[in-house]
């Protein structure tokens, strides 16, 4: 259904209602204005090792803290033939882990840091997908713009840095016959991770508070950490899990006492004297 759906867009340029979903007939609408071809066999070569080093180098900080994370995901994953692989905020790809060999060589070589999947070079794939979306996104084996594709799935988030912006992608890239349904919430829970320590690197040294509506949340992947200036000026929340208290990433400027019904110095005493470090707004 989805390669009839496929042929039916490439030859007429539409697509049967509910065949693909809305984000898939979005960014093959984007390829194909890219003047991405779908019979392309010449795959994008490779950054330039100068390139290549220059680009990790400014992504060192990012890489750092998802190597860990992307290692529990390949522990996960053994023996699945899948590839974990961390991308800059323009699909360029980072760091990966796993084992590509189940791909053709082409493949093999496009999986690699110093590859770009943007949709202005690869259609549409995960990576490059997730990246115009801003949303989670899975691309399984016909949804890729190249037919050379056809035989992937992968599952990609966007990594929002604290103030909202894409400053990566996480994918889990497979053989199609393989893919399970729950490996875009494995990539999900682990993008949580990433940005939680990329929030607590940034704001490490400001005053952070801890929300969620349960208090055994709190300290958990499903909390707010809300981030203060010593004056009580809001600087940054969490992005996947600030809309639990109606923001938006990026979008709010103001004081403490504007999201919560209390004093900033009276809770900051409180934060500071509570055993647990846990109190009550």
């Amino acid at each position: 259904a989805i390669r009839r759906a496929y042929g039916q867009f490439l030859n007429q340029g539409r697509v049967p209602r509910g065949s693909v979903p809305d984000y898939i007939e979005r960014s093959w609408r984007r390829s194909m204005a890219f003047g991405v071809t779908g019979d392309r066999i010449r795959e994008i070569g490779r950054a330039d090792e100068t390139t290549l080093r220059v680009t990790l180098n400014q992504y060192g900080g990012l890489i750092h803290l998802a190597a860990p994370v992307m290692q529990n995901l390949h522990l996960q994953l053994a023996g699945s033939g899948s590839v974990v692989l961390l991308c800059s905020g323009d699909g360029f790809i980072l760091h990966s882990m796993g084992d590509p060999d189940f791909l053709p060589k082409a493949q093999h070589i496009a999986l690699k840091p110093g590859v770009c999947w943007a949709e202005n070079q690869k259609g549409t794939n995960a990576i490059g997908t997730a990246i115009v979306e801003r949303q989670p996104v899975v691309v399984y084996a016909g949804h890729h713009f190249i037919r050379q594709n056809h035989f992937l799935a992968c599952s990609a988030a966007p990594v929002l840095d604290p103030f909202g912006d894409v400053a990566g992608v996480l994918d889990i890239t497979c053989d199609y016959r393989y893919h399970q349904r729950h490996t875009l919430a494995l990539v999900q829970m682990s993008v949580r991770v990433i940005e939680r320590q990329m929030f607590q690197h940034r704001f490490g040294r400001d005053i952070v508070f801890n929300v969620h509506p349960e208090r055994s949340y709190l300290g958990s992947p499903f909390d707010v950490q809300v981030a203060f200036s010593s004056d009580g000026e809001f600087l940054s929340a969490t992005p996947a899990t600030c809309d639990q208290i109606g923001l938006r990433p990026g979008e709010f400027h103001g004081r403490f006492e504007e999201l919560f019904d209390a004093p900033f110095e009276h809770s900051l005493d409180k934060l500071r004297s509570a055993s647990n470090s846990t109190f009550l707004i």
